[in-house]
């Protein structure tokens, strides 16, 4: 049996539209469109991920710190969601986070990575504050990779061997899509393919938790995971929450935790908030002479 996918000529055909229109006056919905009833069929690998893996997510400090799990998991106000983002449309909220790799054995260091405005760029110069929420998977999950592996189109070629250069072709079309670095997105139109992709994925494949896919920030070496919100509440708790500080000048950059959070509150809606230990005595000393009342003031405001 064989892909049910087009001829090589009629897939040439689709997906030189798809590249060449002019995405800001297409629909999104004829995009998926194409994807969905011209090509068809996604390369897809499913995977695992097992009970107690961690998955972080980083929200930039734009003002006070959070002080709930509401404020730093996926966005409840979608309608304040009016673009599309890299794997999501406009008024869809998804849950995008960060799992280790072999590479980069920290998933804390992907989140920042992904939500900071200064790395990795190494021209920026400025100070973030960056709240990370580290989620724990709590039973094995079944997850689709999107990666395109080598070994894993190798597999499928010599499993499918009449349909070689369609598969080359569609998984062209969706590595360059899904692995766009910012600097090459217009505006948030260029992110119509790879959205139609996730939900095509979303579509076809419901019996999944969610879809990874490589951390462009960390030049492949990290990778993301994105999740519907329920499958998140569902399959992961949070378990630890973490401020860092990012400072930056050009190619030096440092960042270290600070802050963390001591006490979730009930429902994860009440963080009470800590400073590190090679903080607390610099901040304790601090507020005890302006204040006269130490950290105890502090964690009492947050």
């Amino acid at each position: 049996m064989c892909l049910d996918i087009p001829n090589k000529i009629e897939l040439v055909n689709t997906i030189n539209h798809i590249n060449n229109v002019d995405l800001e006056k297409v629909s999104y919905e004829r995009i998926y469109s194409a994807i969905l009833n011209e090509i068809r069929y996604v390369p897809v690998e499913k995977r695992n991920i097992s009970t107690g893996t961690l998955i972080c997510r980083g929200r930039v400090n734009k003002g006070n710190f959070f002080c709930s799990e509401k404020e730093i998991t996926y966005n409840c106000d979608v309608f304040n969601i009016k673009k599309f983002g890299r794997m999501n449309t406009p008024y869809q909220t998804l849950f995008y986070g960060s799992i280790a790799t072999e590479a980069i054995i920290n998933p804390e260091v992907i989140a920042l990575f992904e939500i900071s405005n200064f790395l990795p760029d190494i021209n920026s110069t400025g100070a973030e504050i960056i709240t990370v929420g580290i989620w724990r998977v709590k039973d094995d999950i079944k997850i689709i990779d999107t990666s395109f592996r080598l070994e894993d189109i190798e597999k499928l070629k010599e499993k499918y061997s009449k349909k070689t250069e369609e598969i080359d072709l569609i998984v062209n079309l969706f590595s360059k899509n899904l692995k766009r670095k910012k600097s090459d997105v217009p505006n948030h139109n260029y992110y119509k393919i790879s959205a139609a992709y996730s939900n095509f994925i979303f579509e076809k494949f419901p019996d999944y938790a969610g879809i990874t896919y490589p951390s462009i920030k960390t030049d492949m070496k990290g990778y993301n995971i994105v999740m519907l919100p329920e499958v998140a509440d569902n399959n992961l708790e949070l378990i630890y929450v973490k401020v860092f500080q990012i400072i930056k000048v050009k190619a030096d950059s440092i960042y270290d935790e600070f802050m963390f959070a001591k006490n979730l509150g009930i429902y994860n809606t009440d963080f009470k908030w800590e400073f590190t230990n090679q903080y607390s005595k610099l901040v304790e000393s601090t507020y005890t002479s302006i204040k006269g009342e130490g950290l105890a003031d502090l964690n009492k405001s947050e």
